[in-house]
């Protein structure tokens, strides 16, 4: 799957690069044909931009004024310039109407919120310039030649190309992102056991041809209380992968809760069941857990045919319990249901 992921990857940044090289190559056209017609168009943003550079050095001798008292002469030349560019038009209104209101104020001797004439004035310029860039897209649309069938043809495939990348791409995702998902819903995230959860969904898979064992950790909250949690967490996940690398490929461990764990022994009978879980206690008696020894209690139990597994896991608690209390470190065979 993930082969085949870098393949897609790769195919699609090909197509990418491809279709970028052609866009180019007829854009250029394009940017030719209306060029040439941009000759006739006067674009008024190159003025809407003059006036706001001086607009703007005006507000700059505004500040200048009012908190050096210089001169009024280069601020009213300045805002008169602006004024004059915009030579009334109706679209230009409101941005004449803000450099009026600003020389009667300058006039009056009036005080002025420079931030505030700035803002309006600019909230203006870029609705009006937005306005007229609209109305030059429009212009240049009418001169827009027909691109030729090969072009509408090519960009037809590349997008296709390039759709069809995206929705594998996102297939392969979607189904990575499902299978995490499930990951996480079936598993315990500290010891990547199995959690409760997919222990019922497997058992209901397999009749009555399997065998148990519950184990648990002799005096785990001694670890806990001694060397605190961090080593207790360490010694849990230590544990599981000693079990996992010492039972069959097809069994499964499961987290039942604290330090309780299940292992499923699948199509295996009770006396191989009893020989793994003396093998898995004396593999754990004597590993050393970075300085500590631990040891477990185990219970042994095979199916049988139409038992519920709410009394199996009864008959395994009985015999962890068992095991208990008899000293631990124990195997304690439960037997055929």
């Amino acid at each position: 799957m993930k082969k085949l992921f870098n393949i897609l990857l790769v195919i699609f940044f090909i197509t990418l690069l491809g279709s970028v090289f052609m866009i180019k190559k007829y854009e250029n056209i394009y940017i030719k044909n209306v060029a040439d017609s941009a000759i006739y168009f006067q674009n008024p943003s190159r003025l809407l931009l003059k006036v706001n550079c001086i607009f703007d050095e005006a507000i700059m001798e505004v500040h200048r004024y009012q908190y050096h008292k210089n001169s009024l002469t280069k601020l009213k030349i300045l805002l008169t310039s602006a004024k004059n560019l915009l030579k009334n038009k109706q679209e230009y209104k409101k941005l004449v109407n803000i450099i009026n209101s600003t020389l009667l104020k300058i006039d009056t001797n009036q005080n002025i919120d420079e931030n505030k004439v700035m803002r309006d004035f600019h909230k203006i310029l870029n609705k009006i310039s937005f306005s007229e860039y609209q109305k030059s897209i429009l212009f240049f649309e009418k001169y827009k030649k027909n691109i030729n069938q090969f072009q509408t043809i090519l960009y037809l495939i590349i997008l296709i190309i390039v759709l069809l990348s995206f929705a594998l791409l996102f297939i392969l995702y979607q189904s990575t992102l499902l299978r995490k998902i499930t990951y996480l819903s079936e598993t315990d995230q500290l010891t990547q056991a199995y959690n409760r959860r997919k222990f019922f969904e497997e058992i209901n898979h397999y009749g009555n041809d399997y065998s148990i064992i519950m184990f648990d950790i002799d005096h785990f909250k001694k670890i806990n209380d001694t060397y605190g949690h961090d080593k207790g967490d360490f010694v849990l996940k230590t544990l599981i992968e000693i079990i996992r690398k010492n039972i069959r490929k097809d069994d499964m461990i499961f987290r039942w809760g604290g330090e309780e764990f299940f292992v499923l022994f699948k199509h295996m009978n009770l006396e191989e069941a009893k020989k793994m879980a003396e093998k898995l206690r004396n593999l754990v008696a004597n590993y050393d857990f970075d300085g500590i020894k631990i040891t477990i209690s185990i219970s042994v139990v095979t199916s049988k045919d139409g038992e519920k597994i709410e009394k199996i896991i009864k008959i395994l608690d009985e015999g962890l319990y068992e095991a208990k209390n008899s000293g631990r470190n124990k195997v304690i065979v439960k037997g055929q249901i």
